[in-house]
């Protein structure tokens, strides 16, 4: 509907001894079947997309996530729009000195 606000819904899912899911899944206009498989390669930009950027947002972020041990799904989403998945990706922090250092 013209006005309304767009949905956006947000999964996380951990077990012990797994890794790490997160989904984010949209109910926009979605991304077609041949521009999925592209997602997220540098410089690339689905057809239908609005004027501005260069194509490389998608793959910066793919490229963090790999960095840290992850991998990223781009799928249909149930709402419509598109599902971006992250996989198994690990995001350590090493802590020096006590708790109360870091406050």
């Amino acid at each position: 509907m013209r006005g309304s606000s767009p949905a956006i819904a947000l999964a996380c899912r951990y077990r012990a001894r797994d890794r790490p899911v997160i989904a984010v899944d949209d109910d926009g206009p979605g991304v077609s079947a041949v521009d999925l498989e592209r997602l997220g390669q540098r410089f690339f930009r689905p057809s239908g997309s609005p004027g501005g950027g260069s194509g490389l947002g998608l793959s910066i972020g793919v490229s963090a996530v790999k960095a840290h041990g992850g991998a990223v799904r781009f799928a249909p989403s149930a709402l419509g729009g598109l599902r971006v998945e992250l996989h198994g990706f690990t995001l350590r922090r090493r802590l020096s000195g006590s708790v109360s250092d870091h406050n």
